[in-house]
């Protein structure tokens, strides 16, 4: 049984020294590009997502909170050139059972990129007070003009 709330770990940086060359990595360059995935749980637990920049800047690159309640579609920006990345889910508790399935990452247009919050909605399927973007992450500032899910309703900011 996995006893930590580590769900998914994958990437790390190469020591072509020490491991012949043969390490596990996620590679980007200049772009933008979409992270999807199956998320289940019972209960709609919160999952979450990052993923971080292992050379150069070492900037964290995806940070969010969404529930685990369906597909989640999260979509990113890498700006200053080639890098090596880890990718990691995490749980609140290490007792809590969510699956992860079908996780992809493509590249996408910026004509996508740029109308991402519009393309998918995964929001909690209770009423639990708490604010997600339309793509359904957990929003952290609210921003007039944008839309926000709310207790499974959508509202406008003005």
């Amino acid at each position: 049984m996995n006893s930590t709330t580590t769900l998914l770990k994958f990437g790390g940086t190469q020591y072509s020294t020490t491991n012949q060359n043969v390490y596990y990595s996620l590679q980007f360059d200049n772009g933008t590009y979409k992270l999807h995935f199956k998320a289940e749980s019972a209960d709609n637990k919160e999952i979450t997502v990052k993923l971080q920049k292992l050379t150069g800047k070492k900037n964290l690159i995806v940070d969010s909170t969404i529930v685990a309640n369906g597909e989640a579609n999260l979509y990113f920006k890498v700006e200053d050139g080639w890098g090596e990345y880890r990718l990691t889910i995490t749980r609140p508790s290490s007792t809590d059972v969510i699956t992860i399935t079908d996780i992809v990452i493509n590249s996408v247009s910026d004509e996508e990129y740029a109308t991402a919050d519009i393309q998918s909605l995964t929001a909690p399927l209770h009423a639990d007070n708490r604010i997600y973007t339309l793509s359904g992450m957990r929003a952290k500032d609210m921003k007039a003009g944008n839309i926000y899910i709310k207790n499974n309703k959508k509202i406008f900011i003005n």
